[in-house]
């Protein structure tokens, strides 16, 4: 079995049995494998704090890669939404729109889902706040349950738990403050 196999089996478990053990992330593949496990397996709401919802990171596919977009798919499908702010301008080539994104594209693709899916530009004054306070990272959470905090945006290392109800609701508190001041895209 390789390191990577054994990496996903460690996350498969983990969220199979919602469990409260931290998984570090250091590879752009295992962010995102961890973004797709969430997506796969959240409930009703996925919260997406990101620089810009980066197609491909360091040659990885991140938000435009066919497992992401097809989990987002079946997210939105079920009923889920999907509410995410962008710290920059989101991904696209220059004189695409924002809904120009595999993303955005995907969800619009669903019934209702440009209603499912909502992205706002965080106002400077958000962001601010979060660098004065030393917690400027990006974070995905799926309902109350997980998350993926990445604390070394320029690297995505980052930290995942399945099981921690405690730190996804406090992201998520962060998050839908921001999320109020941030401006429709």
């Amino acid at each position: 079995m390789t390191s990577e196999n054994g990496y996903r089996l460690i996350v498969d478990k983990a969220v199979k049995e919602k469990m409260d053990l931290p998984i570090s992330n250091g590879k752009p593949e295992h962010a995102a494998y961890l973004i797709q496990k969430i997506l796969e397996n959240a409930e009703k709401v996925v919260r997406i704090f990101s620089g810009t919802l980066t197609r491909n990171f360091r040659g990885v596919p991140a938000y435009g890669s066919e497992q992401i977009l097809s989990a987002t798919h079946a997210f939105l499908m079920r009923g889920g939404n999907m509410k995410v702010i962008l710290e920059k301008p989101i991904d696209v080539d220059d004189g695409q729109a924002w809904t120009d994104h595999p993303l955005v594209k995907e969800a619009h693709s669903v019934t209702n889902g440009s209603d499912l899916l909502e992205v706002r530009q965080a106002s400077e004054r958000g962001v601010n706040e979060l660098r004065d306070a030393k917690v400027l990272y990006h974070w995905i959470t799926m309902d109350q349950q997980a998350y993926r905090l990445e604390m070394d945006t320029t690297r995505a290392k980052a930290i995942a738990n399945f099981g921690n109800p405690s730190t996804a609701r406090s992201l998520n508190i962060i998050f839908d403050d921001l999320f109020a001041k941030s401006q429709h895209v």
